[in-house]
């Protein structure tokens, strides 16, 4: 399936509507704080492989290009997830080294987490007895105006 998008704008709007800003915020904070628990725990000095020490928070906009690209990768086949990154002709994707480094990528892979990470319940991993509450989509709020998806939901 194939259709033009006029803006970046315009994508976002479908992004937005599919995956709730709400949700974005709490991935956001719960992958932070992981990162936070999981470094606390590494041994000092840190190898210079863990590349730990390197860990920036990661913010909304960064999170979403993040969830834009696996989005891609369902599309886009490929052995390896380093090929999504690589130079060669044959297997070069730009719009993944265009949008976030495969470092970045990969950090962000490791500490993302949606389960709910307070401190007192480290313990309690299990999504059951502990899930992170998405907001109730409002039924109300409709998919944008000839919106190609909506078409395909009602099949």
């Amino acid at each position: 399936m194939q259709f033009a998008v006029e803006n970046q704008a315009h994508v976002m709007s479908y992004f937005d509507h599919y995956v709730p800003p709400e949700l974005i915020e709490i991935v956001v904070d719960q992958a932070h704080l992981y990162a936070q628990q999981q470094i606390a725990k590494m041994p000092h000095p840190i190898t210079k492989h863990a590349h730990s020490e390197e860990w920036k928070p990661v913010i909304v906009i960064e999170m979403k290009k993040y969830l834009g690209l696996i989005f891609v990768t369902g599309i886009v086949r490929k052995l390896k997830l380093e090929l999504y990154w690589s130079m060669r002709g044959i297997f070069q994707t730009p719009i993944f080294s265009q949008t976030m480094s495969r470092n970045r990528f990969q950090f962000i892979q490791r500490y993302l987490h949606f389960s709910k990470n307070n401190a007192a319940e480290t313990k309690r991993r299990s999504f059951v007895q502990n899930p992170i509450r998405t907001p109730t989509p409002n039924p109300s709020k409709r998919a944008p105006k000839n919106d190609p998806l909506a078409g395909l939901m009602k099949n």
